[in-house]
């Protein structure tokens, strides 16, 4: 196969992720519309390296060293974790042939490539999917990809309306959309072979869990699971660090790390302001003797209208415009003033708590309780205004959306509180953390336990009865350490109170409960939405450049989704527009640039 370098200063930088691949597949001497070459110039790719061979035309930029020739087989993260040790290559290898059913024992988020020969390609994905890969095929031709924009350009294909839609209410995607019309998203323990112009694919799924009714016994399992996990885990890095929240998730797994490994342990909280979560942890960090650090956003607010623009444009593409840009914007702020070494961190324990459990007892999934579900949670924090999207838009979004949400619950066959459950680590984890752990892979190693398949497996076991409201996560931060399930969480009680039922205890989650619902309403009521860290102010400043420079805006205002005269009102100055509404307007203009 020839190798190729493209010259770098003929490209655009930053204006997708940074490392990556693009590979195509003919058959019969037939191509995609547009060459190779054309959409890696047009993606802003920058010094991509071409290999060319029988069939295949593959891209890879940032993958392996560009002084030796191309591996056979790269990783599409910065490393791998199977079981209680890091995944060596020769394993990774063996995951395209005998041992492919062992991909649902690797960490997510995981993937990797595989060339064979000069005339196919195979690409495999973690269990959850958590790694995104995306794939189309065309007339004679197939394409698969890190990146959903460069096969969109590959066949220049438009945004698509229907996932236009999901991401106007969810602010993220479900099922196997993208923004870009005909390109999909490879499922969950996916192996995908391109060759001879055409795309096959292989499911590696494991089979569900049967039902565990013993909480006891689920809790013994889950700690003795996590306890050694996180011993063998710091044996290997010993200088990674934990991302210290107020919450419960990263307090169980502080709680899983045994005593003496606490002091001196690196740990670090983002300061968000009205957040609680940095003092929390300063306590907890001071109380165990750990080494604490805090990051803030402080200077955000100096950056100038043009480069908080620019960064949000790059955020958007790096989550392949399918999550909020602002928010990615922020962290990608305060991360820059940190290192990047190996980091822990407990996102996903709302599938061991009943996230989604909506009303007083499990029935049957109806289109009318999940329409209710929706409204009420699903469509809180992220829906774009109202009043900024044309109302026919608007009107068939949300009845496609619900439709969409309905589908996947019904499609499960299991009851409401079983289907919620699935829904929010098969759909909410998978497409909203997948696609931000997507982006930031290559940026530092992210080891999350609780992703683990032996801990999710516990979780799906267990009947929903002992998950509704955090009564495992209680029983499971009681059986860990006894004095931090007495700390109290960010603007909740200690986790004890949750563990057991109880006149005091059921009184305190009761009233928890109450509280966020109050403030659930009354955000619905005053159609507000909750900003990401550094939101407001990031969001100020792109419609402040956006006001300097109007015309950046008209490619949306052509799509049909937004309305001209909101669009003109904001670029006037007549109205503000909130965070959520900004963060649309940005991947609609970096999915049509």
């Amino acid at each position: 196969m020839g190798v190729e370098l493209l010259d770098p200063s003929s490209h655009r930088s930053g204006q997708c992720e940074e490392r990556g691949f693009l590979a195509v597949s003919r058959c019969g001497g037939a191509g995609s519309p547009r060459g190779i070459r054309e959409v890696m110039k047009n993606s802003g790719i920058a010094a991509p390296r071409l290999v060319s061979g029988n069939g295949i035309e593959l891209a890879t930029w940032g993958l392996g060293d560009s002084r030796e020739p191309q591996p056979d087989v790269m990783l599409l993260c910065r490393s791998g974790r199977r079981g209680d040790t890091d995944l060596p290559l020769d394993q990774v290898d063996a995951m395209f042939s005998v041992d492919a059913v062992r991909i649902n024992d690797v960490l997510p988020p995981f993937a990797a490539i595989r060339l064979n020969g000069a005339s196919s390609l195979q690409v495999v994905a973690d269990y959850l999917g958590y790694r995104h890969i995306y794939y189309c095929t065309g007339d004679c031709w197939a394409a698969v990809s890190t990146c959903s924009r460069s096969l969109g350009l590959l066949w220049g294909s438009r945004i698509d309306r229907e996932g236009a839609a999901v991401q106007s209410l969810l602010g993220w995607q479900v099922g196997s959309r993208t923004m870009m019309e005909g390109v999909k998203k490879l499922a969950p323990g996916g192996l995908l072979t391109l060759a001879n112009g055409d795309i096959s694919i292989g499911h590696f799924q494991p089979a569900p869990s049967a039902e565990c009714s013993d909480l006891d016994e689920a809790v013994r399992a889950a700690a003795a699971f996590l306890r050694q996990y996180l011993t063998s885990y710091l044996d290997d890095h010993p200088e990674a660090c934990l991302q210290l929240t107020g919450g419960q998730d990263s307090r169980i797994l502080l709680s899983a790390i045994a005593p003496e490994r606490r002091r001196g342990l690196n740990v670090m909280t983002l300061r968000v302001p009205g957040a609680e979560d940095a003092d929390i942890a300063a306590g907890l960090a001071t109380r165990l003797g750990m080494k604490h650090q805090i990051v803030s956003l402080d200077g955000l607010e100096d950056l100038s209208p043009e480069a908080a623009h620019a960064l949000c444009i790059a955020s958007a593409r790096r989550l392949e415009c399918m999550a909020d840009p602002l928010a990615l914007a922020g962290l990608a702020f305060a991360e820059s003033k940190i290192g990047q070494g190996p980091r822990i961190t407990g996102l996903g324990g709302e599938v061991a708590r009943g996230f989604y459990y909506f009303g007083p007892v499990s029935l049957p999934v109806t289109r009318r309780s999940v329409a209710a579900l929706a409204s009420w949670r699903m469509f809180a924090n992220h829906a774009v205004e109202t009043e900024a999207l044309e109302p026919q838009f608007a009107a068939w979004a949300r009845d496609f959306t619900v439709n969409e949400i309905f589908n996947l619950m019904a499609a499960t066959g299991q009851d409401w509180f079983r289907a919620t459950d699935d829904f929010y680590l098969r759909q909410r984890m998978h497409r909203w953390a997948g696609v931000t752990d997507s982006a930031v892979c290559f940026d530092r190693e992210l080891i999350n336990p609780m992703l683990d398949r032996r801990f999710t497996e516990i979780a799906c076991a267990l009947p929903p009865r002992h998950k509704r409201g955090s009564r495992f996560l209680g029983r499971l931060q009681l059986a860990l350490d006894t004095e931090l399930a007495e700390i109290p969480l960010d603007d909740r009680p200690p986790p004890s109170t949750f563990a057991h039922r109880g006149i005091r205890n059921s009184a305190r989650a009761t009233a928890t409960t109450v509280r966020k619902m109050v403030r659930k309403a009354g955000q619905r009521w005053a159609a507000a939405h909750r900003p990401p860290a550094g939101g407001e102010i990031i969001a100020g400043k792109v419609v402040a450049h956006w006001r300097r420079n109007p015309a950046i805006l008209d490619p949306v205002g052509e799509l049909g989704i937004f309305r001209h005269g909101w669009l003109h009102q904001v670029t006037v100055g007549g109205t503000d527009p909130d965070a959520t509404s900004v963060a649309m307007l940005v991947n609609l203009l970096a999915a049509t640039a």
